[in-house]
Formats: C-alpha cells, sequence, structure tokens
C-alpha cells in the first residue's frame, strides 16, 4: 500500500511551490522529507485540512528555519533541543511547545520508520512539559451578576447557553434553529466554525463536522429553552426590521442585528467589555463551560 501512495504523491512544499512526484529514496534533506510527510499525511491519514495547515504552519515557523537544511540521517536528538531553546527563547508557552514538538516527532518517527535515520532521536530528545493550569469557575455570586446582564443581549445569550450545555466556542457560532428539536429538548451539534491557518486570508471559516468528526445530540433544560426562544423573538424582530438586507443563508440561531454570523474576535470584544463592566478578570466562554462541566459532576449527570 505504501508504495502505492508513493507513485500517487504530488509534493507541495512549505513554500508553496510544487515538487515532482517523489519516493523515499530522494529526500536528503528535513525541508524535504517534511514536504513527503505532509503529502503522505493528505493521502493516507484521516485528517482534515485545517489540521494539516496547523501543521505545516508550526513546521514552517519553528522547526525547519532549525533543521531543515540538516540531512535527515545526521539528525540527533540535540538538533531537536536547539529547537525546543528557539521556541523558549521566543517566549512560547510550554503548552504550546509542546504541540510543535508532537508534530515534530511525529515526522521524524515517520523517517526511522522508513529507515532514513539509524536511530530516532525523539526517543532522548527533552521534551517539555505540559502546563497543567488551574480550572477557574464562576462563584455563584459570579453567576448572580452575569446572568441579568446577558439576557439582554444576543451575545449574552450565546453565552448563557455555553452555561447549560458546554458547548464549543466554534459550535455556538455555528448553532441553527434547524439542529434544536422542541418537542424533545435536544438540540444537534453537526457543524461549527473555526479559525483558518495563517495566510489564507479569512480569519474563520464554515465545515459541516465537529471537533472529532461525530454528530452528537445534548439535551436542552427549560431554562436553556427559554433563553433560546428568546433570542428567536428577538432575531425575528431583527431580520422584519432589516428585511432584504438579512444576511443569514444558515438559519443561525446567533447572528448580528443584520443577519451575519460573528466572528472569534467578536468573542474577544465581548469578553473584553464584560470584564470592564463586571469586574470578573475570568470572563470568557472557557469560563462558562467549566462551570458547566462542574456542576455536571456535582450533579452527577
Amino acid at each position: 500500500m505504501l508504495n502505492s501512495l508513493h507513485s500517487r504523491i504530488t509534493v507541495v512544499c512549505i513554500g508553496g511551490s510544487k515538487m515532482n512526484t517523489i519516493s523515499p529514496n530522494n529526500y536528503s534533506s528535513v525541508n524535504d522529507y517534511a514536504n513527503y510527510w505532509l503529502a503522505l499525511r493528505r493521502e493516507s491519514s484521516r485528517i482534515n485540512d485545517t489540521t494539516l495547515e496547523n501543521e505545516r504552519g508550526m513546521l514552517q515557523k519553528h522547526v525547519l528555519p532549525v533543521i531543515g537544511e540538516k540531512q535527515i540521517s545526521t539528525l540527533i536528538s540535540l538538533d531537536l533541543n536547539l529547537v525546543y531553546r528557539g521556541m523558549l527563547e521566543k517566549g512560547l508557552t510550554n503548552n504550546y511547545i509542546y504541540r510543535v514538538s508532537s508534530v515534530m516527532h511525529q515526522m521524524i518517527t515517520s523517517a526511522y520508520y522508513h529507515h532514513l535515520i539509524p536511530e530516532n532521536p525523539c526517543l532522548h530528545a527533552r521534551k517539555p512539559r505540559v502546563e497543567h493550569s488551574r480550572m477557574i469557575c464562576f462563584t455563584e455570586e459570579d453567576i448572580k451578576t452575569i446572568i441579568p446582564l446577558l439576557l439582554s443581549d444576543t451575545l449574552g445569550r450565546m453565552y448563557l447557553v455555553a452555561l447549560y450545555t458546554g458547548l464549543k466556542t466554534g459550535e455556538l457560532l455555528a448553532l441553527s434553529w434547524d439542529s434544536l428539536d422542541n418537542e424533545s429538548h435536544r438540540l444537534t451539534i453537526s457543524q461549527r466554525f473555526y479559525k483558518p491557518a495563517p495566510g489564507t486570508g479569512h480569519n474563520i471559516a464554515f465545515l459541516e463536522s465537529t471537533y472529532n468528526g461525530h454528530v452528537r445530540t445534548i439535551p436542552v433544560c427549560d431554562s436553556c429553552l427559554k433563553i433560546l426562544h428568546s433570542q428567536k423573538r428577538e432575531q425575528d424582530i431583527q431580520k422584519n426590521s432589516t428585511r432584504s438586507v438579512w444576511m443569514d443563508t444558515r438559519n443561525l440561531i446567533f447572528t448580528r442585528p443584520n443577519g451575519h454570523h460573528y466572528s472569534f474576535t467578536d468573542l474577544l470584544n465581548y469578553n473584553k467589555k464584560l470584564q470592564k463592566k463586571t469586574g470578573i478578570p475570568y470572563f470568557n466562554l472557557k469560563t462558562f463551560r467549566n462551570h458547566f462541566g462542574v456542576m455536571k459532576l456535582y450533579h452527577n449527570t
């Protein structure tokens, strides 16, 4: 199977230009193997374009400038440690460095399995540890303060839905009225918005898939259903007032007054606005999702 894949792969270089079809005997540098490895992943793995482009970006930005010109067969663990040191000197977090190192290790281990490296240097490289941050949740006083503030606008109602459902940011942005079953009080989660890789010219894109690729349904409590119905009434008023300029083509639940979808930047600005208004520095969607998780564990549901 691997030989048939080799014969069908045309490699797109890290810089964007195309190389000829290659086989495992052609590469001499880490740059060459990186191009081949990414093409092989696109061809043989169940991996979406967003993940692939993120991996390409990590290699291009942090790995290849350091070891890209080295021969793949001469890589040693010290070379990988140089990559880590460069990222640490840039002030990157251990968590992000760990993500980059995971991609680099997958690539180099693949070269080892292709018998291009006599010994796997990943086994002796000093991979950074993941930093486990403390989970932050709202207090009872926080909840009493923020709920009345959030009921009056669309983004606020989105945050409250996150509080009752634990949905991720991209799933909330892409939530549609078609996904809500009023009779069974359930939401079907099957799509999301996501941040495209840098250099694509877009800061948000739509995908008809969840984060793990599986469609799921979740229960909606009465309080959450009331919030959704309130949002529907408000949106209908906005539709009637804008009429022909209404921009929503996906029947989204949470939209701007003209029907256009919200972006991740809109949420960041909303966070800052409410942080200042409430005096709660950890006001963001992640805290709402954390609170949902903790309450779910507390009530054992």
